[in-house]
């Protein structure tokens, strides 16, 4: 194995979790777009756990709001995104 290909097979693997990775999440704004109920759902379940009692947040107090404990408090969104 030389150097260029090792390269070349991890552009690859990049390359391919760019596009699946994008189609996934493209299907899963269109499904919500679809679903107004779950939408709303998914977006109050988010804004309780992440913003705590603020109306307006951040994207930076958004992003560091994101824990593993948030995360795993979050059951509608986690529901969704493993929906076939």
């Amino acid at each position: 194995m030389t150097d260029q290909y090792l390269r070349d097979i991890i552009l690859s693997f990049m390359i391919a979790g760019k596009d699946t990775t994008a189609n996934i999440i493209s299907w899963f704004i269109y499904m919500l777009c679809k679903s107004p109920l779950i939408q709303a759902k998914i977006f109050e379940e988010v804004k309780e756990f992440i913003s705590g009692t603020d109306d307006e947040i951040s994207s930076d107090d958004f992003v560091d709001g994101i824990t593993d404990e948030t995360l795993d408090k979050i059951h509608c969104l986690h529901a969704q995104l493993q929906r076939p």
